[in-house]
């Protein structure tokens, strides 16, 4: 399974997890932006998991 988070009013054509590369446009975050959108995706996931 893939999580890709997006940008909002990312182009649906630019949804997939490899695709973002062809969008001259794309924002990339910088190390400690991809760090903060993990740890949410984590507590997200951990708070709403069905254990």
């Amino acid at each position: 399974m893939h999580i890709v988070p997006r940008y909002p009013n990312t182009p649906e054509e630019y949804w997939g997890p490899n695709e973002v590369y062809s969008w001259a446009d794309a924002p990339f975050g910088m190390n400690e932006d991809v760090v903060k959108v993990c740890e949410r995706v984590r507590n997200y996931l951990e708070e709403n998991s069905d254990e």
